[in-house]
């Protein structure tokens, strides 16, 4: 049987809570040394936990100025006071000094480890390969639960159908985490279809970000062929494989959308290109028709002015050959009446019209009296006919 006096409500039971840490004075104004991790910033207060080789202690600050100059690592000494919170029933620090104490090995580690490889080149620049412009198949290194890999997934998805996401599944944290996560950056690294890796977690504490921090994962990184993303944590937590790997993302959903090729976007940016070419177009074609039209016109209107000018030569050209024509018919028919004229003065029988006869003996003309003698037979062609006669008697000098 239960004693009803001894039944509380949950409400009882943390009021008397609460009531014990503000009744003990030894806990009001202490002063705690630890490293502070997951360090967390909501607008209005700064929540952090401290903590040591076993525990861990939930601290709040409202004073962000208080934390200036610490931060993941950083070994402090805060004093305040304790508070119960009734409504979380979450027992809680609250923080009214802040001074530097030292800094936690994990941190002595981190830093230690990050200037030797950078020392040694690995963080160069002239040894980060460039991200590919259209990566088909995407690797990922990453837990097979959780968040990380359904937000890469959906942000491939939302920019491209057909890219291909391969998981390696790895444990991101605790024993046996870096070497899965080796393990998975070298088996996609000898597949030929892969085009890039993701290196990626959510976010967490400094310590769970430790498989990261450490030269044997920095190392592969290093030297693995493919690109490699880092995606590890939010924006403010670096860790050492992000200054190896080829880019950085602050978180895994950013690294998709820097592997992924934009296929929406891209169509999109095609269509709106092909629609200024066809503009474009349209207006040049527009443009060449109304110039051509233009042209057409006035080459018309020159052509008919050089047709009128050319009839009105043609014109005149004939007007001065049928003059030219007429000239020199008009000097052949002169020419002409001159040679009939000088034909008919030269013709025996024009001649002979005017009472001359011409007298021929065998044929041949008589020219002196030479030429025949008395009793010799003669031939006498006169205008309207011949006669023959004897010569009876020759008178004249004798050649």
């Amino acid at each position: 049987m239960y004693n009803d006096e001894y039944n509380l409500s949950v409400t009882q039971v943390c009021d008397y809570i609460k009531g014990i840490f503000n009744a003990e004075e030894m806990l009001i104004g202490i002063s705690i040394f630890g490293e502070i991790t997951n360090l967390k910033n909501s607008g209005r207060a700064v929540y952090f936990d401290l903590k040591d080789e076993t525990s861990a202690l939930s601290c709040i600050c409202f004073d962000e100025g208080l934390l200036e100059g610490v931060g993941f690592g950083t070994q402090v000494l805060v004093k305040g006071r304790f508070n119960f919170y009734n409504k979380t029933g979450k027992l809680s620090f609250i923080v009214s000094k802040v001074s530097k104490y030292g800094m936690g090995e994990l941190f002595v580690k981190y830093l230690e480890t990050k200037e030797r490889l950078e020392k040694e080149g690995l963080f160069d620049v002239s040894h980060k390969k460039q991200l590919p412009a259209y990566a088909k198949t995407i690797g990922v290194v990453s837990s097979e639960t959780g968040a990380v890999i359904r937000d890469i997934i959906k942000v491939a998805r939302s920019k491209n159908i057909s890219s291909d996401i391969v998981l390696f599944p790895a444990k991101v944290q605790g024993v046996g985490a870096v070497a899965e996560i080796v393990r998975g950056i070298k088996y996609l690294d000898s597949c030929d279809d892969i085009d890039v890796i993701i290196v990626a977690r959510g976010g967490g504490s400094f310590e769970d970000y430790q498989p990261f921090n450490t030269e044997e994962l920095a190392r592969v990184v290093y030297e693995a062929k493919k690109p490699i993303v880092s995606a590890v944590g939010h924006e403010n937590d670096w860790t050492i494989i992000d200054f190896v790997a080829d880019a950085r993302a602050s978180t895994p959903s950013v690294a998709s959308e820097m592997v992924v090729f934009d296929e929406k976007g891209a169509c999109q940016e095609i269509a709106s290109h092909i629609r200024k070419i066809h503009s474009s177009v349209s207006f040049k074609v527009s443009q060449f028709v109304t110039e051509s039209q233009s042209l057409i016109k006035e080459q018309g209107i020159h052509l008919k002015n050089k047709i009128e000018k050319s009839e009105l030569l043609v014109a005149s050209l004939v007007g001065k050959l049928f003059v030219e024509v007429e000239d020199v018919v008009e000097r052949s028919e002169q020419a002409l009446q001159l040679v009939k004229t000088k034909i008919e003065t030269q013709n025996p029988k024009m001649i002979l019209s005017r009472g001359y006869a011409k007298i021929e003996k065998g044929n041949k003309a008589v020219l002196s009296v030479a030429d025949v003698s008395p009793g010799d037979e003669v031939s006498i062609r006169m205008t309207d006919g011949e006669m023959t006669t004897q010569i009876l008697r020759v008178e004249g000098s004798k050649r």
